[in-house]
């Protein structure tokens, strides 16, 4: 459980009310900077974080790929939207995400950016969760000062834009 943002004690936390202790361990730092060994893992979860830090072209197949083991599964769910833009950004989306709002990209182009020109070595699936509706509701309902924010935008348009893009890949 490697995370930036979420102190290691907090995610053991979790860790022990899951009964996962022997599967996981937490680690606080930088996903960029994994140092992981080589062919390592059977499976990568990653959840509302990706989007961050992996937008670049082979950053996955470089700095993610190589920890998964032959055969090995990575799971990705990132926040995204439904289609790219054709033309300018739409001002609720900018209102919602402000400079990051090039964060948010659709199923399409997440295929794109991970699969092309790796065909030879991993697998890329992706589509949009069904859980959408629900899984922001367990957050307005959480009463959370940022959520009740998210709230008031998608109430503005950005629902009828947004979804969660689901990624998995498989390493070859």
């Amino acid at each position: 459980a490697l995370d930036l943002w979420i102190s290691a004690t907090e995610n053991w936390r979790r860790i022990r009310t899951w009964g996962m202790e022997e599967k996981m361990i937490p680690i606080h730092a930088d996903a960029t900077q994994m140092l992981f060994a080589d062919e390592y893992f059977d499976a990568i979860i990653s959840l509302d974080a990706y989007h961050y830090f992996g937008r670049e072209k082979g950053f996955f197949q470089e700095k993610v790929l190589p920890m998964m083991k032959k055969g090995g599964t990575a799971l990705i769910a990132v926040p995204g939207i439904q289609r790219e833009w054709d033309g300018p950004v739409p001002p609720i989306m900018k209102e919602w995400a402000g400079d990051e709002w090039d964060y948010f990209h659709s199923c399409g182009w997440w295929q794109s950016l991970l699969q092309e020109g790796y065909e030879d070595v991993m697998e890329v699936n992706t589509w949009e969760a069904d859980c959408f509706d629900s899984a922001w509701q367990d957050w307005f309902d959480s009463g959370h000062e940022y959520a009740m924010e998210d709230l008031k935008c998608m109430d503005k348009g950005l629902r009828e834009m947004t979804n969660f893009v689901m990624i998995h890949i498989r390493k070859k």
